[in-house]
C-alpha cells in the first residue's frame, strides 16, 4: 500500500505508478484538484476571519431588585468607559394608571427634553410629541417590560438620543425617540413613576455596550 501522504502529494504517486498508466494520470490530476480545493478553502477562511466585524458586547453594570414597593430608582456614578447604555426594566405597578419618566444627571428642566412617541393596542393607535422628560405610558399592573437605550452617553460633543420601547402584553406597546439637549456625559439616571409604585420584586438592570 502507498503511504497516505502520496495521495496528498500527486507527484510522488505519479512516480510510483509510472507515466504509462492512465489511471495514474487520472489520480495525479485528481490529487492536484484536491490540493487546489484545500488551498481555496483555507484562503476563504482566512479572508472571512479578516472581514468579520466586531460585535457589541453587553457589560452588566448594576441590577436593582426591589425588596419593597418604590416610586423611584436611581443609577448613579455611571462609568464613562463605554459607548451606549441599555436599561432593561421588568416590573409591576400598584395600579394601572401610571406613566414612567427618566431624568439624566438630575436635570428636571422640561425644556431640555424632546420626544416623539407612538403607541398601539389591538383596536387603536396614537402618536404625539412630548417633552419635560424621557417618558412612556404603557399602563398595566403586571408583565411590564420597558427598555431605554442611551446612545453615545459618554460623548461630550453632542446631544443625547434615547430610544424607548415599552410593552405590556395585556394592553399596548409603545416606542419613542427622545433627545436630551445637553452635551454633558450621562453620569446618573433617575426613574420616576407618577401615580403608582413599582411592586416588590421588580428588576431594573443597567448594561453598557462597548463597540
Amino acid at each position: 500500500m502507498w503511504a497516505s501522504r502520496e495521495w496528498l502529494q500527486p507527484h510522488l504517486f505519479k512516480q510510483r505508478c509510472g507515466e504509462k498508466h492512465g489511471f495514474a494520470n487520472l489520480i495525479y490530476i485528481c490529487g492536484y484538484y484536491r490540493q487546489l480545493c484545500l488551498w481555496l478553502s483555507l484562503l476563504s477562511l482566512r479572508l472571512e476571519s479578516r472581514c468579520i466585524m466586531p460585535t457589541p458586547t453587553y457589560i452588566a453594570l448594576q441590577t436593582i431588585t426591589l425588596g419593597s414597593a418604590a416610586s423611584s430608582v436611581t443609577f448613579a456614578s455611571i462609568p464613562q468607559t463605554y459607548r451606549d447604555l441599555v436599561l432593561v426594566m421588568n416590573y409591576g405597578a400598584s395600579n394601572a394608571t401610571n406613566s414612567g419618566k427618566a431624568f439624566v444627571n438630575g436635570d428636571t428642566t422640561a425644556a431640555n427634553y424632546k420626544s416623539v412617541r407612538m403607541q398601539g393596542n389591538s383596536s387603536s393607535a396614537v402618536s404625539n410629541t412630548n417633552g419635560e422628560s424621557i417618558r412612556w405610558e404603557v399602563q398595566a399592573t403586571s408583565g411590564l417590560v420597558t427598555t431605554l437605550q442611551f446612545m453615545d452617553y459618554s460623548a461630550t460633543d453632542k446631544h443625547k438620543t434615547v430610544l424607548v420601547r415599552a410593552n405590556a402584553a395585556s394592553t399596548a406597546t409603545e416606542a419613542s425617540a427622545n433627545r436630551w439637549t445637553s452635551t454633558s456625559a450621562i453620569t446618573s439616571i433617575a426613574i420616576n413613576f407618577l401615580g403608582t409604585d413599582l411592586t416588590t420584586g421588580s428588576t431594573l438592570s443597567l448594561y453598557a455596550i462597548e463597540a
